[in-house]
Parts: C-alpha cells; structure tokens; sequence
C-alpha cells in the first residue's frame, strides 16, 4: 500500500509513522495508546493521502473522549496541532524548527504583520527571541482550544493557516512592547504567561494585534447630544467602530422624547425612530466582515419614551418602532428601585421640559436623585405637560417579562455606576454600560459642531467629547491556582494593558482622546468554576461565596498597587489629579471602609496612601462574558458555572465534546448552570463587585424548576439595594445563542 504525502510524493505506507504520532501524543496523559490505534476502523484506501490519515486519527481520537476517559481531549487537541504544523510547512516551509525570527521576518516581508514595528525594534532583538518559543505549551491544547485558535486567531493566506500558535503568542508581546524601554526582557515575560495561558488575551489582541492599524479595545460607549450633529456624527462613529470588531454602547439619555418642542413649531419623534437607524447602521456596517454590528443603545428609566424602548425587540406593536438586532439597556436608579419597593407611582418626564422648570438638568445622577421628589410634586400638581405615569411596581414586572421573554434586555443601575466613579469630583458620571455590561466609565458628547467651505475645501469641526474605551484580558484561574501565580499575573496584565494603549488604533479621536486621558483597563477573570472545583467547592456551598470574593479582593489589590507602580515610573492618568484617589479613595470606599470589609487579611491601608501619590489607570478591573477566548484556554467561561458537564458542539464542521479541565478528578464540584438558581448568581455576582471598580458581565440561567418570577425579582432588587450594577442576557435551557460583539465572541 502507498500514501501520497503533503509535497504530491507517493510513498510506501508505514505504520510506525502513525504510532510514534499517537505515541507523541499521548505522552504524560491518562489514556492507552493502544486503544486509539485499535479503534483505527478506516481500510485506507491505495494512495490515500497523509492529511486524510491524519483527519482520520482526530475524528477517532476525539470519539474516544468521555467523563471517565478526559485525557483524549488533549490528545485530539495535540494531534491537531501537530497536523497544522505539517499545514503550515506545506505552505511556508516553516516549521517549529525553524527560527523565529527567520518566521517574523517572513510575515513582515509578505504584509502580514505591520512593519512599522522596526521603527522601534531591531532585528537582532526579535533574533534574541529565538530561544524563548515553548512548543511544550501547546500540550496544553485540548480539541477546542486548538481548533478555535485555528480558525478566530492565527493569521491566513488563500490557501490556508499560515501562523502557529507560539509564533503567534510571542508576535503579540512583541507588538505590546514597541515602545518598551527593555523590549526584549519585557516580551518574554508577557510570553511566558500569555503562552502558559496565565493571562488570556481579548479577542482584538489576538486577531488584530500584529495587523497593520490594529484596533486592540474591545468596548465603546457613544454620548449621543440634542442635536442633529451629534446624533450623525456619533450614528458615523459607530459605523467605523463596528468596522474594526468593537461593541458599542450608545448613551440615549440626552435625546428629547416625543412630542417635545423642535424649534418653534414642530414636535419630536419618539427614540424609538432613532434606535432604528442605529439597528439598521449596525446590520449595514458589519464587524470585520465577520457579523453583525452589535450595539446597546440606553435609556433611562425617567425617559418618557421609556415605555415604547423597552418594547423594540417584541414580536407585537409598530413594525417602523422595532430594532430586532440591537441589545437593549434601561438604565435605573435608587428612587426607581425605592418607588417599586413602596408601590409607588414612577413619572417618565420630558428632560427639557423639567430643566425649564426647576432650572436643573437630570442627566446628573446625584441631581436626579435630590430633585425626583420636586418632581413628583410638579406631576401630581399637572404642572408637567409632557409626561407619563405608571405604577412603578408594574413597570418593573414589565421590565423583567421583557427580560425574560427576550432574554436581552440590559438592566443597569447608573447610581451604583457612578459609587465607584473616580471622577465624580470632577463632575463627570457615569451614564451607562458598554455591550457586554462589564465596562464603563465617564462619557461626554462633542460639542460645537461647525462646517465652512475653505478654499474650495469643505471642513467639518467640532470640540470632541469623550468615547469610553477600553482594553481587556482576563486572568486565568483554571490554572492560576495559587496566590503567588495569581499575584504574577495580576500585576503583568496591568502592564500589559497599560502598554496596549501605546499601540492600539482607536477608530474615532473622541475615543482616542478618552484612552490618552484616563488610560482605562479592564483586568478580567475566567475559570472560576475551575478554581472551585480544583479546591473542591461547588457555587451551592456557602464557602465558595467567601472564596471568591477573597479572590476578587486580592486581584483588586494587586492591580491597584500595580497601576500605583507604574504611575510612579511613567506618570499617573493626565487627569488623576481631579480624581478621588487624590483624596486616597479607593473603590468608592475610605481605607476604614475597606479595612472593615476586607477578608484578604491585605494592607488596605497603606495602599490607600499610596494612591495619593499617583495611578496610572482610572479603571482597573473588569470581568467580561469571554466565552470566545475562553475556549482557546480551555477553561471555563468567566466567573460563571459551566453549562454542562460534558455535551457535543458543532465547531468547525466538527462534533467536538466539551469539559471542563478537572472533570476526571473533580467530577462532583462541578455545578452545572441549570441547577445553580439565577439568585445564587445574583448573590456571587453582588460580593464581587465589591472589589471590582467597573462591572461584570452577569449573564443568567433560568431554570423554572429552581426559581421563580418573584425570587428573581427580589434577589435582583436585593442586588441593586446592596451594590450591583447590571444585569446582563438571561438564557433559558432552549434558548439559541445572540449574537455580540466579535471582541467577546459570545
């Protein structure tokens, strides 16, 4: 029998080839080899070629993987690996073997990765990281993580990959460090731990970090103003955010309602007619050419349009009102969640009307809060003419049945947003969510917006605003399972970070502007359940609570003291002197207050005078949904519990199992997200964001067998009344998958 071989050469077949691979492959796991190659069923036919035999063992490898034999699931992943190398030498004549830098140079000279990285670089540098690629990283693969690498991640020609995932590691460290002091020191140690899957990288660092003009920020936050400049400038910037892979969220707060004045005659539309061609933008302007744009616009709950946004992706009502492909966000506040406690009356009001009235403007939270009741009085007293009422208990049962029929429908609390706001001294607050709910920060409008005909030219002008922008990775706790390594990678993903903002290609200034001003980060998690489960505990054990916010804690202090650090080497954030932390204010809290609430047995105090001195970051800690990223980890989704112990995916053509990464030994501490009630998340979800500045992404799982409408709606009152700050997708057990942003790749 012959085989015909990758380069079209036909030679005998030898079956000891096949067995040194499954041997290879299956060195240091729990699995016979043997088993494998008896489970060969295939006759090979004359002539068949090697990439056939290969596809053959992988599809036979992973049918051999199951809860009591886990280990083929590493084996399939390093047998796929194995055969992208062969792929990739087909085409490049490269291989592992051979140099890295001989590989960069060759991605450099084809176009693939930006050049401009010799600016700062030389090629000796990238020579002296010929010895540092660790191919052994990449036992840790397992099917999925291998096969999503391939086909989200690595770098393609016409005929195929061309890329491997340690070159590809390593391309990225070096592109975070173009500006570097001591590139080289500083490259192999963001390898060391990006490659060990210690720290993973959002998705715009993996897909675009070594691209020419690379957008690394994964979350927007647009401030639409009162006027048609500002509603088309921003309907353009999310045009051009879309078109570089980010998510976006729009800030409606400031539109006029419907039947509010326009100049002196006319009257507004209602929101819902802008929403729409916001809907139709992010169809049209598809992110990467790869989906859908993805955008939440957000109204506040004292809006009067109020009533009809809630209702844009419901199946009933005017068509002309609906946005089906947008993400909803209804931003509430305390005299919302108080009036639902009391069963009072909530009055949606015409923003325009009441600065007319009581000279004060509601977008400021603390405003709105102190002058609600001056409010009311002028509703009751129909001094109001522009307004809605409704019983606010009945509002919020139409916002959970929404919620849960839809299962999009974002709910964000903006004064529990802006607690933790270090510029609120500054004046500026805090509006609303990006897409995913775990980012946010201060947002401002551009202003004066003029256009004049010079010299034949015509130029547009305007004093630009603030986009909220930010940069995410998230640190990996399916293997971070010691404080020491935590403490490591916690304080690399702050520089990290803190460099990517030297290097990214924000696609509009007002975002550019807010990076170079607040240097905002988001330090993320993912493999919670992973931890518990590897220290033996389960979401359902009361102790899990108080090991996860212990963990939470201590990521909040080492990131911190590691902004301070960096502050004291390069500068703090241009505007930390307007900041909180100059009054030594840390998370909202005063060192007393954290001391009192810490559990980590940390120096709060100390750290509370070391802000003082300087931070390098406004924001710090975010943790994202990165159910994308996570399967190229092999671990489970941030901080939430896995969806099944073991089930079959359709990826990539392929019916490939999934299980988390210590099922065999930790079968029993696995909670599957069905049986954990939607309350428990609530519950998890309120401890940590003690110690989390910006947000998490809470995504629920409602079973009707283990909660009901009522727990959760009083364990979301609850969470709200006790610090939480949104609420994200609910999911129920049939329920398909909603598109996101291709940064989250949920």
């Amino acid at each position: 029998m012959e085989v015909t071989k990758r380069d079209g050469r036909i030679v005998p077949f030898d079956i000891t080839k096949i067995r040194n691979i499954i041997e290879r492959c299956c060195e240091g796991l729990d699995v016979n080899p043997l088993q494998l190659e008896s489970s060969l069923s295939a006759k090979f036919k004359d002539k068949v070629s090697t990439s056939a035999i290969q596809q053959e063992i992988i599809l036979t490898t992973v049918s051999l993987i199951s809860p009591d034999e886990p280990d083929w699931d590493y084996v399939a992943g390093r047998m796929i690996l194995y055969n992208l190398e062969r792929e990739v030498y087909k085409r490049t004549g490269m291989d592992y073997s051979t140099p890295f830098s001989e590989f960069f140079s060759y991605m450099i000279r084809n176009g693939y990765y930006d050049k401009t990285i010799f600016d700062t670089w030389t090629e000796d540098e990238i020579k002296q990281l010929d010895g540092h690629i660790n191919v052994k990283n990449e036992l840790s693969y397992n099917t999925t993580s291998a096969l999503s690498t391939m086909k989200r991640y690595l770098v393609k020609n016409s005929r195929g990959v061309i890329e491997l995932p340690q070159w590809a590691d390593m391309s990225a460290c070096i592109y975070i460090n173009k500006y570097s002091n001591d590139k080289v020191r500083e490259t192999v140690k963001d390898y060391k731990l990006v490659s060990n899957k210690s720290i993973s990288l959002a998705t715009p660092f993996k897909a675009n970090l070594r691209k020419p003009d690379a957008n690394l920020s994964s979350c927007f936050i647009l401030d639409y103003d009162d006027s048609s400049e500002s509603i088309t400038k921003c309907n353009e910037d999310i045009a051009f955010i879309s078109k570089n892979g980010g998510g976006v969220g729009a800030y409606l707060g400031r539109l006029r309602c419907s039947d509010s004045p326009v100049k002196e005659t006319g009257k507004a539309n209602n929101i819902t007619l802008w929403t729409k061609i916001i809907n139709d933008i992010a169809v049209a302007w598809n992110q990467l050419s790869q989906r859908k744009g993805a955008v939440t616009p957000a109204l506040d709950v004292w809006h009067k349009d109020i009533l009809e946004f809630i209702e844009m992706k419901t199946e009933t009502g005017d068509l002309r009102s609906k946005a089906f492909d947008l993400h909803p966000q209804v931003v509430l506040n305390d005299r919302f969640i108080e009036a639902v406690r009391l069963d009072k009356d909530w009055y949606m009001v015409d923003r325009r009307e009441v600065q007319a009235k009581l000279d004060i403007d509601i977008l400021n939270p603390k405003v709105f809060h102190e002058n609600y009741p001056k409010i009311e009085e002028l509703a009751q007293a129909k001094k109001l003419k522009n307004m809605n009422v409704k019983r606010a208990k009945e509002l919020w049962k139409q916002l959970l049945q929404v919620y849960v029929e839809t299962g999009d429908l974002y709910l964000t609390h903006k004064d529990n947003l802006n607690r933790m706001n270090p510029m609120i001294d500054d004046g500026k607050f805090i509006q609303c969510t990006n897409l995913c709910t775990e980012s946010f920060s201060v947002i401002e409008p551009a202003q004066d917006h003029k256009i004049e005909l010079i010299d034949g030219v015509v130029h547009k002008t305007y004093k630009p605003g603030l986009t909220h922008t930010c940069n995410l990775v998230s640190l990996n706790l399916s293997v971070l399972t010691s404080d020491s390594a935590l403490e490591e990678a916690s304080r690399r993903a702050v520089r990290i970070l803190d460099k990517a903002i030297e290097v990214t290609t924000v696609p509009v200034y007002d975002g550019h502007r807010h990076n170079q001003n607040y240097r905002t980060i988001g330090v993320g998690t993912l493999g919670l359940a992973d931890y518990l489960a590897y220290h033996r505990l389960g979401y359902l054990k009361d102790e899990s609570l108080e090991v996860a916010e212990r963990l939470q804690e201590k990521i909040a202090y080492w990131t911190l003291d590691e902004s301070c650090n960096i502050a004291q080497e390069k500068g703090s954030f241009p505007e930390f002197d307007k900041s909180y932390f100059k009054r030594g204010i840390i998370l909202g809290r005063t060192a007393k207050q954290n001391i009192k609430l810490s559990t980590a047995g940390l120096d709060w105090a100390s750290l509370h005078e070391k802000v003082k001195k300087g931070v390098r970051n406004m924001m710090i800690v975010a943790v994202a949904p990165n159910t994308g990223t996570s399967l190229c980890t092999g671990a489970t989704a941030s901080y939430l519990p896995v969806f099944n112990k073991f089930f079959y995916e359709d990826f990539s053509g392929m019916q490939t199992p999934r299980l988390p990464k210590y099922l065999k030994s930790r079968f029993w501490y696995y909670n599957e997200g069905y049986t954990v009630p939607a309350t428990r998340i609530v519950e998890l979800t309120t401890r940590l964001q003690r110690w989390i500045d910006t947000g998490i992404s809470m995504e629920l799982v409602l079973n009707p067998e283990v909660i009901t409408i009522k727990s959760l709606s009083d364990s979301i009152l609850t969470g709200f009344e006790n610090g939480l700050k949104s609420v994200y997708y609910s999911r129920t057990l049939d329920t398909t998958s909603t598109e996101t942003c291709v940064s989250c790749a949920n």
